[in-house]
């Protein structure tokens, strides 16, 4: 059931680093509230194994603060937007890649799989699960 949960989460929403999959979970589907990071990082990393999902460097902080600013057209601005800068890179300075991950073909094949297998679960939240994504099953199989 995380594994349909997971993969669920990052069709929908794309790349999520492992906190923000474990929020969307206990906050936005609150069928999962319980889920720990010990059993997350396992669930991904035997997805990632499999290959349903791939995961990826996130962009950091310095990465997104280098992004070209349009010029404000006052010192002031120009001065605010460096010292933002600094401080960006200093919080990043030694600090280890963030992953991120996101759901590959063969993840899709897997959830539309999950997604129609109907009734093979017996844990009583994968009827709401199954509800919450139905959207991405074809029509006659809803």
């Amino acid at each position: 059931m995380l594994d349909l949960a997971i993969l669920g989460l990052l069709e929908e929403r794309g790349e999520l680093h492992g906190y923000e999959i474990r929020r969307q979970l206990r906050e936005g589907l609150g069928l999962l509230a319980n889920v720990s990071f010990g059993s997350l990082y396992p669930a991904l990393a035997r997805l990632e194994a499999a290959g349903a999902v791939e995961a990826i460097e996130a962009r950091t902080t310095e990465e997104t603060l280098a992004a070209p600013v349009p010029p404000t057209g006052s010192l002031s601005g120009e001065l605010a937007v460096l010292r933002a800068r600094r401080r960006g890179a200093r919080r990043t300075r030694g600090q280890r890649a963030r992953k991120a991950y996101r759901i590959t073909d063969a993840g899709r094949a897997l959830f539309a799989d999950l997604l129609a297998g109907a009734g093979t679960s017996d844990d009583p939240r994968s009827f709401g699960l199954r509800l919450a994504f139905a959207r991405h099953l074809p029509v006659p199989a809803r």
